[in-house]
């Protein structure tokens, strides 16, 4: 329904998909299966009102994920450690990411090893919570993008992925999340990518190939046959 309503509002530059072509396509393939086996529901945890920022265990290696209330923007960020330098490295490029757009971040909900950060991001309230205490918005947020790791990973044919490939992955789905207007977000038309960086998708250039194909090559052989020149006339 989402991809629908992007067509139609050509949300995608350069698009030649049309809605009878995603009609068709449901019609024959039916509901995407990899979607189907990545994808599972979570049980809502309690309420707490405020900014978040959070660090999740998942897929084996750490990363530093936000989201903003009302613009519903999500960034993710590799951590190649939990010291206190890694993590204001990355909290320092979150805040960033909203200056650029003249946007201030004010608050920011994170747990306790965000502790010694206090002070030491600008102007940013640290809102550490307790050990009792859950943010559902970022909890739902690190669901939904370890469901859409989940069914990428099953969309490709490798059995094992270096973590370089994990960090790819990850941040490719947060930008395909991020791409979508959120239906709780400031904006039915206009997705968070859009209003935070002005850009929109293009076909061309976003939709070409999914992430892990693999091109098929051949080879061509170049000639082993010494070139013979014509003779010159004799003089």
């Amino acid at each position: 329904a989402t991809f629908k309503l992007m067509v139609r509002d050509n949300f995608i530059n350069n698009c030649p998909v049309t809605l009878d072509a995603i009609r068709v396509a449901n019609n024959i393939f039916g509901p995407d299966a990899a979607s189907l086996q990545g994808k599972m529901a979570r049980r809502p945890p309690e309420h707490v009102d405020s900014e978040l920022v959070e660090i999740p265990p998942e897929i084996g290696l750490p990363f530093l994920v936000s989201i903003s209330r009302n613009i519903t923007l999500i960034t993710v960020t590799y951590m190649p450690s939990r010291t206190t330098a890694d993590l204001k490295k990355g909290m320092t490029q979150i805040v960033l990411v909203y200056r650029r757009r003249g946007l201030t971040v004010t608050t920011a909900m994170v747990d306790n090893q965000f502790n010694p950060l206090r002070g030491l991001v600008g102007d940013v309230d640290l809102n550490i919570t307790t050990a009792a205490e859950h943010a559902p918005e970022v909890e739902r947020c690190i669901g939904m993008i370890k469901e859409r790791v989940r069914a990428q990973k099953c969309r490709l044919s490798f059995t094992w992925f270096p973590a370089q490939m994990v960090i790819g992955l990850v941040s490719f789905c947060v930008f395909r999340i991020n791409a979508f207007p959120h239906t709780n977000g400031v904006s039915q038309t206009l997705s968070p990518r859009t209003i935070i960086t002005g850009q929109k998708l293009d076909y061309r250039s976003h939709c070409h190939a999914e992430f892990g194909v693999t091109p098929k090559c051949i080879k061509i052989p170049l000639p082993t046959t010494p070139l013979i020149l014509p003779r010159q006339p004799a003089r």
